[in-house]
């Protein structure tokens, strides 16, 4: 039988031994544990403003060299060199109405007018053609009747980018009661615009009317 030294007892040696979680080294390696993951979320983050930054910079290189292009253009523009040529600029079309359609040939217009009308008035008009091509003549005749002398009979042709003052000449009859005629050429497009305006005036009064046919 084996004897044990007095105060020597296995059962309280156990007893005063550290339990696991107390022991020192599992302390130091939970303390490495936590410094190990402070570390990494310190890295980590440092990772995220590095990245953060040089996008900012990447950012701001590609604006500044769009900055640059833009000052690039606009200085060739306001200062083309001596051999430089200017593109004409291309704009986008618009839709061309369709003109309005006209009659052919020789066409007659008989006027009546009211007691208040004042000045020499035409009873008709003739145009001969309405129609005419360009670089062709028409013939614009009218006969006008009135109690005083007619002193001056004039129309004014307008076309879509071009206006005329024409002289009537008397052709026939009186300038009581006479057909005053005139012919011209046509050197204008008429496709949106065209009117035949009329002034015809005696020593104190004038007629004033138009014919509009687009």
């Amino acid at each position: 039988m084996k004897t044990f030294p007095q105060n020597l007892d296995p059962s309280s040696k156990e007893k005063n031994k550290p339990k696991w979680w107390q022991q020192r080294s599992f302390r130091l390696s939970i303390l490495t544990l936590i410094l190990i993951c402070l570390i990494g979320i310190y890295v980590w983050k440092q990772f995220n403003l590095h990245s953060n930054t040089s996008n900012t910079q990447k950012n701001n290189q590609i604006l500044n060299f769009d900055q640059y292009l833009d000052n690039l253009v606009n200085k060739l523009h306001q200062n083309p060199g001596p051999n430089a040529t200017t593109a004409p600029l291309i704009s986008t079309p618009s839709p061309t109405p369709t003109p309005k359609p006209l009659p052919h040939g020789i066409q007659i217009y008989n006027f009546s007018h009211g007691k208040n009308v004042q000045g020499p008035k035409p009873l008709q008009v003739t145009i001969d053609p309405i129609d005419p091509k360009l670089n062709t003549y028409q013939r614009f005749s009218v006969k006008i009747k009135h109690s005083q002398p007619v002193t001056s009979a004039q129309i004014i042709l307008i076309t879509d980018n071009y206006s005329q003052t024409i002289p009537l000449s008397l052709k026939s009859g009186t300038n009581l009661d006479g057909i005053w005629t005139a012919k011209y050429k046509i050197t204008h497009n008429y496709n949106y615009h065209y009117q035949i305006k009329m002034i015809f005036s005696d020593s104190q009064t004038q007629f004033k009317g138009a014919l509009t046919f687009r």
